[in-house]
């Protein structure tokens, strides 16, 4: 009888211990999806701020070139406007035209609603 109760603690000591090592394998799962799973925060959380920092370049970018635009328009503008010139321009009667036997007209210089600013050289001074 003493054999019977020795190898049934033997069994029950090998049921306690499997159970106890599938609670500790459960234990050590949970704790590896939570490390798994902060390290998977702490990498998006890195992601985030790495295309954070690519959209912030982007629209530097982005303001850089409407500037770069704003005054490339501008200068066509200007070249537009002297090209349709009365006296520097396609319609000119000569390439460069002298004003009161004075001022030689070199370009346009600017163009408003009821004038044009002229950039000249002083043939007396």
């Amino acid at each position: 009888m003493e054999k019977a109760s020795t190898s049934g603690c033997n069994e029950s000591k090998v049921e306690v211990d499997m159970l106890f090592n599938l609670e500790h394998t459960l234990e050590l799962t949970q704790g590896l999806f939570k490390i798994e799973e902060s390290e998977q925060k702490e990498f998006l959380a890195f992601k985030i701020s790495m295309k954070q920092k690519e959209e912030a370049k982007i629209r530097d970018r982005l303001e850089q070139l409407k500037k770069e635009k704003a005054l490339l328009s501008n200068e066509m503008k200007l070249q537009n406007e002297e090209l349709n010139s009365v006296l520097c321009g396609k319609r000119a009667e000569e390439k460069f035209k002298i004003l009161n036997n004075q001022y030689l007209i070199l370009s346009l210089l600017g163009k408003g609603g009821y004038s044009e600013v002229y950039k000249a050289y002083d043939l007396e001074n």
